[in-house]
């Protein structure tokens, strides 16, 4: 955790809108793309349309507001880094 409250620090966030990874449950934060322990996309898209959002928001959508498609909770399909 203090190592999070660093990072947080150093890329001027705050513990606003924080959130599990999905993958590994480090609590992630903000704007992260990755997470910053397991290096996963904290993104979700529509598997229709592509559209994406955070993973954090993925209960809120259960269709896509660009398309209309029921939304999974897939993560994006991206490397980790």
């Amino acid at each position: 955790m203090v190592a999070d409250i660093a990072i947080k620090e150093e890329v001027g966030e705050d513990m606003s809108g924080t959130f599990k990874c999905p993958k590994c449950g480090t609590t992630t934060w903000g704007n992260l793309k990755y997470c910053s322990n397991c290096g996963q996309s904290l993104n979700i898209a529509c598997p229709e349309c592509g559209w994406s959002c955070r993973y954090m928001y993925a209960d809120d959508y259960k269709c896509c507001p660009n398309c209309g498609a029921k939304m999974s909770k897939e993560i994006v399909k991206s490397s980790t880094k």
